[in-house]
């Protein structure tokens, strides 16, 4: 029989993972949140019965695995509170699922092993994360035994795990957030330079999906440096230049993200081995020009 699950923080992500975990033969005794009605609700999404969800922390003292589904900043002072009121002892495994915190931000657990267990996937909402936790990529982060269970629990939840030490986490997860959070403000930034398209506008984001999914697809396939296309690679300093006059004129506020982002760009088109050095040098130029040029200026150069 494989371990009981007790979930504390019945959002949407604890709802997929816990529902996941269902599925997979993991008993669910347990779905304890802050409020009755939406732990039932979580209960049912789950698939187990109303008499599972609980405000009350003490219902978690019957798992072997304690899911804790909470903030950040209120996962110490929750496994303080479990050791506190004597729920917890030294079999249990005690699971948060921060990308940012490692498995120590539960220390004062009362001598449990503890786990760092975080999907690479967004959970726009439960039934999303459902569909699409398996398959996905899950990091682990913690002591020796916490990451064997958690290998198996990775494993039995169809996903793949990868090992982080404690240090990297930080920026592992500031690269999760630049491939999901941060392309979703992209997306919403391309939109808001087009909000003048008049009837054309209806049409985006929708209008985007080929682009994105090529470009995404291609930058897997092939590694950024081979799968970048554009302007800035191709060493085409007069449209870099009317792109950066129209922004500034029309949209100055998203200016310093375009100027940000192109400069990336350049680098990365650099390391491709595909852009002249002369060509290099102009786009620098110009990038670094407060004002941005005029576009006959920038054509005269080229």
């Amino acid at each position: 029989m494989k371990p009981c699950v007790a979930l504390i923080g019945p959002g949407r992500l604890g709802q997929a993972l816990t529902a996941l975990l269902q599925r997979a033969g993991y008993p669910v005794v347990a779905v304890i949140g802050r409020d009755a009605a939406r732990s039932r609700a979580a209960a049912r999404f789950i698939g187990v019965p109303d008499e599972v969800a609980s405000t009350a922390l003490t219902a978690s003292a019957a798992a072997d695995i304690l899911l804790l589904c909470v903030a950040d900043d209120a996962l110490r002072p929750l496994a303080q509170a479990l050791h506190a009121r004597d729920i917890l002892r030294p079999t249990h495994l005690l699971i948060h699922c921060s990308g940012l915190h490692p498995a120590d931000i539960l220390t004062g657990a009362g001598g449990c092993a503890c786990l760092a267990l975080h999907p690479l996937q967004t959970f726009a909402t439960a039934e999303q994360g459902l569909a699409s936790l398996p398959g996905s990529f899950m990091s682990l982060q913690g002591e020796a035994t916490a990451l064997a269970a958690g290998e198996q629990l990775v494993r039995d939840l169809g996903g793949h795990h990868l090992i982080l030490s404690a240090e990297l986490k930080p920026l592992y997860h500031a690269a999760a957030c630049l491939v999901s959070n941060y392309v979703t403000c992209l997306i919403a930034c391309a939109c808001d330079l087009l909000a003048e398209a008049g009837p054309a506008r209806q049409h985006f984001p929708q209008a985007f999906a080929p682009l994105l999914h090529s470009a995404i697809a291609n930058s897997l396939a092939l590694g950024p440096e081979q799968a970048l296309t554009g302007p800035i690679v191709r060493g085409d300093a007069g449209t870099l230049a009317c792109h950066l006059q129209a922004i500034a004129a029309q949209h100055p506020a998203l200016l310093p993200l375009y100027r940000a982002l192109a400069h990336q760009t350049l680098e990365l088109a650099g390391r491709s081995g595909r852009l002249a050095e002369a060509d290099r040098q102009r786009l620098a130029a110009l990038l670094h020009n407060p004002a941005p040029a005029s576009p006959g200026s920038a054509l005269s150069e080229i």
